[in-house]
């Protein structure tokens, strides 16, 4: 089983996390199908609902494969450095989508909001393109006293900024629309990552107008959600903070993200990060109306 595996970087580009507990990886669709021609097989999965459900059931088998030879040689990689209680387990009952990498503790408390393990969650319906080379290094490497320490590095597939703001973008709107409500736990840090994005201007949203129709089309298709109109945000009626009553439980695992030790030093409080996120709204949605 072949298909190139790409980091879906971004989201903590500009932010200060203490430990990267959770990394998205994307399989691009067609690479995970083996596919020929890209665009006949799109077309095709797009057909009816039919075609769309016949596609994710495939993508789910064909992941599942690829993971499970994944976790079998990362296991054989881990297990050269003889560390007691570093290894590598897929989730039985996530289709093939979340391995766990457990490794030895140093510390722990009550307070912990990290999770105690590193979380891999691939996917195999998204895009995997486009990408750009991006560097990664460890955090140790800039502490001085570690000086002699060599930290390794690596140079990764990640998906372009503009796909990632506009993943990200949606994903605001997505949570703050839909029918079902969304569980609360760990979802604040999606406010937080698009705030530091727009803020650090990582990547102009109205000036990366392709990513945003590819990124629409590609979660009408594939992650349709009840209650959910991605193309409203094309007539310039993108919803990026939800109502009072969901946005209450969302501060509070914001909050529990700061007691429990997620950032290096105190982020800004929630309300302020939503008040900034309303004026990008504007901004983004009477742009896009005027078109």
């Amino acid at each position: 089983m072949t298909g190139d595996c790409h980091v879906r970087f971004g989201e903590r580009l500009a932010g200060k996390f203490r430990w990267p507990t959770h990394l998205d990886l994307s399989i691009h669709w067609a690479d995970l199908a083996r596919e020929g021609d890209e665009q006949v097989a799109w077309d095709k999965s797009i057909q009816s609902r039919q075609q769309r459900k016949k596609f994710r059931k495939r993508q789910e088998v064909l992941l599942g494969q690829w993971s499970e030879d994944f976790v079998d040689r990362l296991n054989q990689r881990l297990a050269d450095y003889s560390i007691e209680g570093l290894f590598a387990e897929l989730d039985p009952d996530s289709n093939g989508e979340k391995v766990d990498v457990h490794f030895p503790r140093v510390t722990s408390g009550i307070n912990d909001y990290q999770l105690d393990h590193v979380l891999l969650e691939f996917g195999g319906r998204n895009r995997g393109k486009p990408t750009v080379q991006h560097s990664i290094g460890c955090y140790i490497a800039d502490v001085s006293e570690f000086g002699e320490l060599i930290c390794p590095r690596a140079t990764v597939q990640a998906f372009d900024p503009a796909y990632i703001l506009w993943e990200k973008l949606t994903a605001l709107h997505q949570f703050s629309t839909m029918t079902r409500e969304p569980v609360a736990y760990r979802l604040a840090r999606h406010w937080y990552d698009v705030d530091c994005l727009l803020r650090h201007a990582i990547v102009d949203p109205l000036s990366s107008l392709e990513a945003m129709a590819d990124v629409i089309e590609m979660k009408k298709q594939r992650w349709s959600e009840v209650g959910v109109d991605y193309e409203s945000v094309l007539r310039g009626d993108i919803r990026l903070v939800p109502d009072a009553e969901r946005l209450t439980s969302i501060t509070k695992d914001h909050q529990a993200a700061v007691k429990g030790g997620m950032f290096y030093s105190p982020p800004d409080k929630f309300d302020v990060i939503i008040d900034r996120i309303l004026v990008a709204q504007e901004q983004i949605n009477q742009s896009l109306a005027a078109k």
